[in-house]
């Protein structure tokens, strides 16, 4: 085994240009440095051997050069098939000495990541996955996978957090503007009687409640600012709306009861069939609904040990009117769903908020009940305390970020590299976009185009159809080819599609 410490040239580990720089440059991640070498091919290259191909590795911000591929043959045969793990450890001692190794261990076996840094000499053992093979009980090797993840620079994400820090320092110089203009306004240098109508006028101009603005400058600078108050964190996400990445314009219910999402975390369900539909329009969403019975609403992923005992409001603006509701929750965990657990009745529907099980879990609820009408929703908004606070629309970034925990779409490229096993079944690894909130469910879009770059020519390269079949996880998802009589060990196959190819849903049922 031929490789290089890169991170080990008489640098303390813990400086700033050592290994915890690296690690911080690196964004806290561990796994392989894309474009570097041979990128770390993980494949068989006979029966019972396997190869990791060269790369540079970043294992806590430690870089290892891989300059030679590294083989592992197995003469042994087990007594039933055994998956096992390909790992790289790093040990650094006491003394801030880096000792690197490959070791193979059973996939059973959880892996030993200690917090280096969080020690003054940046001392302990960490290991990372490569990949997972398994030993078949006639010596063979098959189910080839490489697990590590690929780190890169997202330039677009980069970008856009700068962006939403220009677009939040405008917005902070913008509010100390008006509470500066409003400030100087209040001070009351000359005595002045006005009607009641010129105080309404005045309360109106400066954003002010129907409260009198009474007493000492100090006190009427208290009411203004109180009325000023930064608003509360909303407790729902895509609150108005805005990513809708499962595609549709208009959503209609289909006949059958049961729970049925529409804009990204918002569901529909009903008892019984009726004809609805929900459109986007220009600021929100319209509900359509003939005949009662739709409620419409959000089913809140919170631990309840931050929820029991506490207040929260729920707001919401219909039809171009904001109305609230104030609920106290139980103390002790729910055990019995309770859809009516504090209703305000409106013209024709209700802002409701809702305790629902799911899975013999209770879920905290907000959303509204619809009987036989028409709405405008700009937004709905669940947070803590007795008082509805002001809306803050958030950016897509932020929401999709948000929305993609439950609901993603993946484009084919995230197949990554494949490689046939010796049954000519082509096993792959599927990275997801983000850590979902369960394994999701995957619904495959359109067909996935693969390439085999192991042809001599460019012009041969075999162009492969295929639908998989994956055995998901809540980061990626094992992906499995079908059977291809033309490929033999060694071959490489890569994605040829950055569409849109597959739906995962992980959402609350």
């Amino acid at each position: 085994m031929s490789y290089k410490i890169l991170t080990k040239n008489g640098i303390e580990n813990t400086n700033i240009d050592g290994a915890r720089g690296e690690y911080f440059n690196s964004g806290m991640r561990s796994g392989i440095v894309k474009g570097v070498l041979n990128e770390g091919i993980f494949s068989t290259n006979a029966s019972n051997s396997v190869y990791f191909d060269t790369c540079e590795l970043r294992i806590c911000g430690h870089r290892i050069l891989i300059d030679d591929p590294i083989y592992k043959t197995f003469a042994s045969v087990p007594s039933t098939n055994t998956e096992n793990s390909f790992i790289a450890q790093i040990i650094v001692d006491d003394t801030g000495d880096v000792n690197f190794s490959i070791i193979i261990q059973s996939s059973a076996t959880e892996l030993i990541q200690e917090h280096l840094y969080k020690k003054l000499n940046g001392s302990g053992r960490y290991q990372l996955e490569i990949g997972r093979f398994t030993i078949k009980t006639d010596g063979t090797i098959c189910d080839v996978v490489r697990t590590a993840p690929i780190i890169t620079v997202d330039l677009d994400r980069i970008n856009k957090e700068v962006e939403n820090i220009k677009n939040n320092i405008d917005s902070l110089e913008k509010n100390d503007e008006k509470q500066d203009e409003i400030l100087s306004f209040a001070v009351l240098t000359t005595q002045q009687v006005l009607s009641e109508a010129q105080k309404s006028q005045v309360r109106q101009n400066i954003g002010a409640s129907a409260t009198s603005l009474q007493g000492s400058y100090d006190d009427i600078k208290n009411q203004i600012l109180s009325e000023l108050a930064v608003s509360n964190n909303n407790l729902l996400i895509n609150a108005d709306f805005q990513v809708n990445q499962r595609g549709q314009e208009t959503y209609v219910k289909p006949s059958t009861s049961g729970l049925f999402y529409t804009f990204d975390r918002w569901c529909v369900y009903s008892q019984t069939a009726y004809n609805s539909s929900i459109t986007k329009i220009e600021n929100g969403i319209r509900i359509s609904n003939e005949v009662s019975g739709m409620n419409f609403f959000q089913i809140v992923e919170m631990d309840w040990n931050l929820l029991l005992n506490k207040s929260v409001t729920l707001s919401a603006k219909i039809n171009g009117e904001v109305s609230s509701i104030t609920a106290q929750l139980p103390s002790i965990i729910p055990t019995e769903q309770n859809t009516n657990f504090k209703t305000l009745q409106k013209n024709g529907y209700a802002i409701r908020i809702e305790i629902r099980r799911s899975n013999n879990i209770s879920y905290l609820c907000a959303g509204l009940y619809c009987g036989g009408c028409i709405l405008d929703i700009e937004y709905l908004k669940l947070e803590f305390g007795d008082k509805a606070t002001p809306f803050n629309h958030k950016t897509y970034a932020e929401e999709l970020a948000s929305c993609q925990r439950y609901y993603q779409n993946v484009e084919g490229y995230r197949v990554g590299v494949c490689s046939p096993r010796t049954d000519n079944q082509i096993r792959g690894c599927m990275q997801y976009i983000t850590k979902m909130r369960s394994r999701p469910t995957i619904t495959q879009l359109q067909l996935l185009d693969m390439f085999n770059l192991t042809k001599s020519k460019l012009e041969s390269q075999t162009e492969i159809n295929i639908a998989p079949v994956f055995t998901p996880r809540e980061s990626s998802a094992l992906v499995a080819l079908g059977s291809y009589t033309d490929l033999i060990l060694g071959d490489i196959l890569v994605p040829n599609s950055s569409d849109i190819c597959f739906a995962l849903d992980a959402e609350i049922y």
